[in-house]
């Protein structure tokens, strides 16, 4: 006969979670690095209530905030470093795939498995805060506040780390590790200066606080979907849903902007990012067989054009930049100038635009035949853009001669988003910008022409 006693019911997790999610928490309470950092916390956070009750001094303060930012902010999401990779190693990723879990749910129960380990964390350290309260003049409203901000930026930075543990390579993941963590701590800082500025907010910091947060669930529910799109197999299409949800968002930005005319800067950032990581992502898909997109037509022109939008592949994605990203955001620049830009401000504009398309031109070029995945080689590839644009910025500061003459011997896109508003030439500049946004989508265009045509018939078969 069964025990069906509370403690025999508590004994394991419930059938109905995911597999994934248990699994990974079995696993992740019992590795060393868990145990270790959960240890190490409770150890230091009871050092520092035993300072705090001591002296009461703002070292023991520091001290307790600074375990907590390294264990939350640093030490988690670094567990998810490796999350889908580890399982790539293992050689235990086709067992996963094998079973009735598609991609998806796989990198949303190691998201799920992750954060909750967090959150035993913070319930973990929540006695301390009141013991806190009682043995120094401290805010308790205002710690759990700031407590609760450091596991959702936990949940955010485990997310980013999750999604981009699906590349083997590890040069790739320690270098959009780097370009992460700086973002997150622009964005901290940009936080904290906005909650400093002023000692009682008003609407615009409220608007500025909703887009952050906007932003930071997009980019979370992003990752997660990027992580599932680069594991899962070519019959799996979540580009689409990425491509429509991140145009749908960063639409209502933009309509924003117009409602909030104050916040037009701001409101331009944001999409910006949101557009920026959609196209990105599009951009560097490799191309699936047509055939096993399971395209759907019944015989409707508007759902033949967004098959061509939105169908998963590089190719569509220069149709998708050309015809519908890169207007709306060039829209958006527009609004927040009040459509009073001049020749340098459209020179930013097409130098943007070329900035992320032209890493992808440059592939179809020359390294159509490489084994690398195209996102390697497109973040090499702006890596040693970005690399060559500061090298020309600071001859132009250091040379005798014009600086003019400097930017126009290397005109790179990125080189024209420095020069454009202070060079004596603005048309050339401005041609230069239009040549690359044109050479560049004809190129990508031409490429991807077969890929297209065998969309197109397998259109027409549907």
């Amino acid at each position: 006969m069964a025990d069906s006693t509370p403690s025999s019911k508590l004994a394991d997790f419930s059938d109905r979670l995911s597999p994934m999610l248990v699994k990974e928490l079995r696993q992740g309470l019992r590795t060393h690095l868990f145990v270790t950092a959960f240890m190490l916390l409770q150890g230091f956070m009871f050092l520092c209530i035993l300072m705090a009750s001591a002296d009461g001094s703002s070292v023991a303060s520091g001290f307790f905030w600074f375990f907590i930012v390294v264990t939350f902010v640093v030490v988690q999401p670094l567990r998810g470093f490796g999350a889908l990779s580890n399982e790539y190693t293992l050689n235990t990723m086709d067992l996963i795939q094998l079973t009735h879990m598609d991609a998806l749910r796989i990198t949303w129960g190691k998201w799920l498995a992750l954060n909750a380990q967090t959150l035993l964390m913070m319930v973990a350290v929540l006695p301390y805060l009141v013991l806190r309260y009682f043995f120094g003049s401290v805010d308790l409203v205002s710690d759990l506040a700031l407590l609760g901000l450091f596991t959702i930026s936990s949940l955010f930075l485990s997310s980013m780390a999750i999604g981009c543990s699906a590349f083997r390579n590890l040069f790739v993941r320690c270098i959009l590790l780097i370009l992460f963590v700086v973002a997150y701590v622009l964005a901290w800082i940009y936080l904290q200066n906005m909650w400093s500025s002023s000692a009682a907010f008003g609407a615009d910091e409220y608007i500025g606080i909703g887009l952050l947060i906007f932003t930071t669930l997009f980019i979370t529910a992003f990752f997660i979907y990027f992580g599932a799109s680069r594991i899962a197999p070519p019959s799996d299409n979540y580009s689409s849903l990425k491509r429509g949800f991140g145009l749908g968002l960063a639409a209502l930005v933009y309509a924003a902007q117009w409602l909030l005319p104050d916040s037009a800067a701001e409101c331009t950032a944001h999409f910006t990012i949101i557009l920026g990581l959609v196209i990105i992502d599009a951009l560097t898909e490799e191309l699936p067989m047509a055939s096993a997109m399971g395209v759907r037509n019944r015989h409707s022109p508007l759902r033949k054009l967004l098959a061509y939008l939105f169908t998963p592949g590089w190719a569509t994605a220069a149709l998708f930049a050309l015809l519908i990203a890169a207007p709306l955001w060039s829209a958006g620049m527009l609004q927040q100038l009040k459509w009073k830009a001049d020749t340098g401000d459209i020179t930013v504009i097409l130098g943007a635009i070329g900035m992320l398309i032209l890493p992808l031109a440059l592939i179809l070029l020359f390294f159509r035949k490489a084994r690398m995945q195209k996102f390697t080689l497109y973040l090499f590839i702006q890596l040693v853009l970005a690399l060559v644009t500061l090298l020309i910025a600071l001859a132009a500061d250091e040379s005798v001669l014009k600086e003019d003459m400097i930017y126009l011997c290397c005109p790179l896109p990125s080189v024209l988003t420095i020069a454009s508003k202070t060079s004596s030439y603005p048309i050339p500049m401005l041609a230069i910008g239009a040549a690359w946004v044109a050479i560049s989508f004809t190129i990508i265009i031409v490429a991807g022409l077969p890929y297209l045509r065998d969309l197109s018939k397998a259109l027409r078969q549907a």
